[in-house]
This record gives structure tokens, sequence and C-alpha cells, in this order.
């Protein structure tokens, strides 16, 4: 079992030791001022930050992140292959080793750090308020094909929501994961935008005084990989079916960080005790080696190529140089002069070069010792953090089970709560139905009499209306009848002011008929009197004139 449990990190070690091989050959770990470094930085790494840290928020937990544009639907693969997604974030991890990050940046108001592979792959990790949140991405790839929080893991592929893994990185049923996806889909659309800050916004240094306190989380959660991987049936059996596949894609990224880290210090001092608190190397210190070896590096190879320690003799002294040209004899000489020197120079050669292999074949003998020394440490070390791991584990348990005992407590509480609501929500839509018939009762009797009111205020005005129609009616007869009778008293009255008319112009006639006839009458007896010769009526009158006009008007 620890065999198997350090299987990964063996093979890391033992091909990092052959290349600290090649940073010299007294086994110095921290190359000098003056060394040229034979192993090139990560190719996107920035010395860290020295001084205190900058304050920066811990990034949201998952239940505050916002959602993406679209949810991510869960697609599982077969069972069989789910886990080859944790068992390749497990590799990257192993290949970027203790090494510090690469850089950081800002991103709203976080400080994610990114460690970047030569192949393109990144790996960005986040501060949590509680732990540490991990993105791990493909080469070339925006979207992450891992994801993990301190209590799940998620896996995704071009379908979706691949597979779950809970605390002990086993994969959950299909009930439960599908739970997830809602969380999963904001840890995609957060890792997209991850990615891309990687890209576009500024790179910075990360602090080192930061990296210090945080350096055994990092460590930690690849332990516990170790462990569930060790106890975990399926995922061993992957991970040993494809172990090969996965060495050839990060043996040269492991290597490379590998010595990258013994050269800054990092390898001895993990190894260097027993505590793995102890183990890191001051921050301000390692902050120095590492601009110093950049430093080193870029200065050696902006001038070319750092020099090959190669032994060589100078020509002898005292030969006089000649004012005029050789002789034949003297060019015989000194070509034969020449010719051994070359001689002289190809031995001194092989011997500085046989005396390299065997300093390289000490260092890497002294390697493997101290390999054999880290291992013990490293199992030592891997008891301990499962220990503490387990006790962990035990703490985390127990917290879970009050929590869990809390939250049933707290859902059955609630539950009761819901059902006296219930109940008196149905109380009060009883009695609510039983006023809302009461009311639409009152409301219909009271429909009713306002329609019978209505009926009854029709009738009236009908029999009103049939009033005034009859009063009309008897009105215009009245009126009919009066303006008859004023037609006929008109009427008789014209008759009778006809009559009187009548009467008047007959009177009339009769008057001037009788006046005629007095007259003629009077004319006539005149006549006869005047013929008989006695006194006429004009005598008369001469005699009485105002008698005679009197009598000549009668009434």
């Amino acid at each position: 079992m620890k065999t198997l449990i350090n299987s990964g990190r063996m093979s890391c070690l033992i091909a990092g030791v052959s290349l600290l091989g090649l940073l010299g050959a007294c086994n110095k770990q921290n190359p000098s001022a003056t060394e040229a470094p034979m192993v090139a930085p990560p190719v996107a790494a920035l010395p860290m930050a020295t001084g205190a840290a900058a304050p920066f928020a811990p990034a949201p937990v998952g239940a505050a992140l916002p959602p993406g544009p679209s949810q991510v639907a869960y697609a599982p693969r077969p069972a069989a292959e789910r886990y080859g997604y944790i068992d390749r974030a497990y590799s990257m991890g192993q290949a970027f080793a203790d090494t510090p990050p690469d850089y950081a940046v800002d991103y709203q108001g976080t400080r994610p750090w990114i460690w970047r592979a030569g192949n393109g792959a990144y790996r960005i990790v986040e501060r949590l308020p509680r732990g540490e949140r991990y993105y791990y991405y493909e080469p070339g790839q925006d979207q992450p094909f891992f994801v993990q929080d301190p209590d799940y893991g998620y896996a995704y592929d071009s379908s979706g929501l691949a597979a779950v893994y809970g605390p002990d990185g086993a994969q959950l049923a299909d009930a439960l994961a599908m739970r997830r996806a809602e969380e999963a889909s904001r840890y995609m659309y957060r890792a997209q935008q991850l990615y891309r800050a990687s890209q576009y916004q500024q790179r910075q240094s990360a602090y080192a005084s930061e990296w210090a306190m945080r350096r055994e989380d990092l460590r930690a959660q690849d332990l516990m990989w170790q462990q569930q991987q060790a106890r975990n049936a399926n995922w061993r059996e992957w991970h040993d079916a494809h172990t090969a596949q996965e060495q050839q894609q990060w043996r040269q990224e492991r290597d490379q960080r590998a010595a990258y880290a013994a050269a800054i210090g990092l390898a001895g001092a993990a190894t260097a005790g027993t505590s793995r608190s102890s183990a890191a190397p001051n921050p301000t210190e390692l902050a120095r080696r590492q601009a110093s070896y950049f430093s080193n590096w870029n200065s050696s190879h902006a001038q070319g190529a750092a020099p090959t320690a190669v032994a060589s003799r100078t020509a002898p002294a005292g030969v006089p140089q000649a004012q005029t040209s050789l002789a034949p004899t003297k060019l015989a000489t000194a070509a034969t002069q020449q010719t051994a020197n070359s001689k002289d120079a190809q031995a001194a050669t092989a011997q500085a070069r046989i005396a390299q292999a065997k300093a390289t074949e000490a260092n890497v003998a002294q390697a493997k010792a101290a390999d054999a020394q880290r291992h013990d440490v490293a199992a030592a070390e891997a008891k301990t953090a499962q220990a503490e791991h387990a006790q962990r584990l035990a703490v985390e348990a127990k917290q879970r089970e009050a929590a869990a005992a809390q939250a049933k407590a707290v859902q059955t509480q609630h539950a009761q709560q819901l059902a006296a609501q219930a109940k008196q929500q149905e109380a009060a839509a009883a009695q609510a139905k039983v006023a809302q018939t009461k009311i639409a009762e009152e409301q219909a009797a009271k429909s009713k009499v306002a329609e019978a009111k209505v009926v009854q205020k029709q009738a009236a005005q009908a029999e009103h209306a049939q009033e005034l129609a009859a009063k009309a009616k008897q009105r215009e007869a009245a009126t009919a009848q009066a303006k008859a009778a004023e037609a006929k008293d008109a009427g008789a009255k014209a008759a009778q002011a006809k009559a009187v008319e009548v009467k008047a112009t007959e009177e009339k006639a009769a008057h001037a008929k009788a006046a005629q006839a007095k007259f003629a009458e009077a004319k006539a007896a005149k006549a006869k009197d005047k013929a008989e010769g006695k006194p006429t009526a004009n005598d008369a009158k001469d005699r009485h004139p105002a008698k005679d006009r009197q009598s000549d008007n009668p009434q």
C-alpha cells in the first residue's frame, strides 16, 4: 500500500534527481549569483513578491456565484470511464509538484493563482472562506475538465456534467449527482471567466508570504487524492491502466519543475524534517532565490549558452614569435608541437568527461540515498497526514451529523409549522368560503330585491305613462271639445251677428223703404195739395224750418 501511494511521487523525484545531477558536482541545491542555471524556469513563471500580501477578498462559495447563461446538463459517462477525469487532474497536480504559482491576476476583487504547463494546460486556484477551489484545463481549452471544491469534485466534457465525486473521492450516484448540476453550472461559468482573466489580465507576482501560508493546503489536497486513490479500487484500477499514458504526457513538465524546485531550495526543504509545517522555507529567502535564479537564467541566455566545464592547456611559454616567415624546418617543428598539444587537450577533455561522469554517478547514488530517505519521510508524513485527515474527517463527520440532526430538527419544526400554517390556511379558507357564500347569498338577495324594485319602478313608470297618456288623450279630447264648442259658439255668434246684421240691414232697408214710401206719399200728397191749392209741407217748413227738419229725419 505504501509503495502504491508513493509510486507517482517516487517517479517524479527520481526523474528530478537525474536533472539535479546537471546542476553541479557538489550537490548544490541553490545556485549562487554567478552560476548559470541549466534548467529553465516554468514557461510563464514570475518570481514571487516579498513583503506583506495586499488584502484580497476570498472568492464566493458556489451558491453565491452568478448562474451561467445556460444550464449544464448531467450527462454521465459510463461508470468505468468516470475516474479518468479526477485522475487526469491528479496527474496534472503531480506535474506541478511543489512549485509556487507561476503568477496571479486581479479578478473581481479576488486574486487567483495560475500554473501554466509547457503544453498549454492550466491549473487555477481560488482561495475560499474555507479551503481552496481548483480548476483544471486541458491545453487550448477555455472550459475546465475538472473542478474541485472542499466538498465535491465536478467532471466536465463536451456533453455537460460527466460525473460528480464526493468528499471521499468516490463517484456519487446519478440521483445525487443530478442535484449538483446547478452548482456545476455556476462553476463552469466561473471557470470560463477565470481562464479569460488568466489570458488577458495583467500578470502579477504571487506573494511569497501568502504562498507560505497556503502551501500546506495545496500539499494536503495532493496527499488526500493519493490516499483516496489507494482506498478506491475503481479509481486505482483506472490509474494503473493509464499510468504510462499520463506519465508520458506530464514527464517533461514534472522533471523540469522538480529540477527548478530543487534549484531554488524547495525539494530539500520539503523533506528536511518530519514536520510538514517546518518544511516551508523562509518566504523572503525563497523569493530572493527565485529572483537570483531568474536573473542568472536571463543573463546566461542573453549572452549565449552557459560555458561547458572543459579543461584546457595553454601553449608552452618561451617560444619566440617569428618576425619573418618561418623556415621549413621550423614549420615542421611547430606542426609537430601543435599536434602534441591537440592530443594533450583531447586527453584532458576525456579525463574531464570521465570525472564529470563519475561525479554524476556519485550524485545519482547520493540522490538515490536521499530519495530513499525522502520515501521514509514521505511515508511518515503520509501516515501523519492520514491520521490528521482521519481525525479531521471524524470531526467533520460529527459536525455533519450534528448539522444534519440540527437540520432535521429544523426541518421537522419547519414541517410542523408548515402543517400548522396549512391547517390555519385551510380553516381561514373555509371561513373565507363561508363568508364568501354568505356574501354571495346576500348579494343575490339584494340583487333580487333590487330587481323587484326595478320591476316595480318600471311597472309604476308604465302605469304613470299610461295615466299620462290617458290624461293627455283626455286633455286632447277636452281641447277638441273646447275647440268644437268655441267653433260652434263662434259659428252661432257669427250667425247671430249675421242675423242681426241682416235684420239691421232689413230694418234699415225697411226704414229706407218706409221713408221712401212716406216721402213718396208726402210727395204725392204735396202734389195733390198743390194741385188742390192747399199749402204744402214745404210751405210749412218755410214757416217752421226746425220742426220740419226733425220730422224729415225720423229715427
